[in-house]
């Protein structure tokens, strides 16, 4: 018997009583058979939910991937997006293209799971934070501090997904100018969440995020 700690991204229901738990981890992406946990009884079926992180004990076959969960031991962080119907769907639009280990998109989730009821205002620009994450995960990582032609950073003169980011002055093609508030929106992107939320407006934010939904749908 083995413990584990992760996040829940997703539970896919196998039948009346089973369901398949799908959990990032530090180094990993594991899937596991949780025998009976839609029953009323089941003392895991409260325990576990999407988009919380949390600690649970399982065992394996020897010499198979199975895995077959025993207990969750403890919620570590439990994130209600019941609170809203469009975050939760999001979120769970979100996690369906966490198909690879990532460490970084674990780390940023954990950090605004430790600060939820803070975080709350800031929700729309955490998915779109969030989002952005799933880029790298999927191949797809884009520039932003310098064009993605020349790599250099000066002259930065608009943002195109489908020629990997930042262009410059001497690259642009025929792309029209991106505004300077987009263009530094995007940058900041690029750098960490905090300084996304202070140097982003709700437009450019909600522009961010349609357009990384297109591009990820694209593919």
């Amino acid at each position: 018997m083995k413990s584990i700690e992760g996040l829940v991204l997703n539970i896919h229901l196998k039948n009346d009583h089973d369901a398949i738990i799908k959990i990032l981890t530090n180094d990993n992406i594991m899937y596991f058979l949780a025998k009976g946990i839609q029953k009323l009884e089941s003392k895991n079926r409260n325990n576990i939910f999407v988009g919380s992180i949390v600690e649970i004990e399982y065992f394996s076959n020897y010499g198979k991937e199975n895995y077959f969960l025993l207990k969750s031991s403890q919620i570590k962080y439990f994130v209600d997006f019941s609170l809203n119907n469009i975050y939760m769907n999001e979120i769970y639009y979100i996690f369906q293209f966490v198909n690879q280990p990532s460490n970084k998109f674990l780390f940023a989730y954990t950090e605004f799971a430790k600060n939820f009821q803070d975080s709350i205002q800031k929700l729309e620009f955490i998915l779109t934070y969030l989002l952005n994450l799933c880029l790298s995960i999927n191949g797809k990582q884009l520039n932003y501090a310098y064009c993605a032609i020349c790599q250099s950073n000066q002259k930065l003169y608009c943002f195109n997904f489908y020629e990997g980011g930042m262009l410059c002055q001497e690259h642009k093609m025929s792309y029209k100018p991106t505004p300077i508030s987009l263009l530094k929106s995007f940058y900041y992107l690029g750098t960490n969440f905090e300084q996304y939320y202070l140097n982003t407006n709700s437009i450019n934010n909600n522009f961010l995020y349609r357009s990384l939904k297109s591009f990820l749908n694209d593919y």
